[in-house]
């Protein structure tokens, strides 16, 4: 998984150096069918209003926050290390 920053940065450079041909505007939305989430989904793509969408992202359960784990001992059984 990469960070936000890192994702972005990559995207730049695939479409700095991709062919004209080879390039789809995302400025429509053609596979969502829950029209809010749609709305959603074209907020996230200029980077505008992060606050606002990620807020949003939050209350429709769509991003959770899983606080990191502790470091375990590798003598720890994989069972311990992954149940909860």
């Amino acid at each position: 998984m990469l960070d936000q920053d890192t994702a972005r940065a990559i995207l730049d450079l695939a479409a700095r150096w991709a062919r004209p041909e080879t390039v789809v505007p995302l400025d429509v939305v053609h596979r969502f069918t829950e029209p809010q989430y749609a709305e959603l989904s074209l907020a996230m793509r200029p980077g505008v209003r992060a606050g606002e969408v990620f807020d949003s992202l939050v209350e429709a359960y769509q991003v959770r926050h899983n606080p990191p784990r502790p470091s375990a001992p590798r003598h720890w059984p994989t069972s311990l290390l992954t149940a909860g």
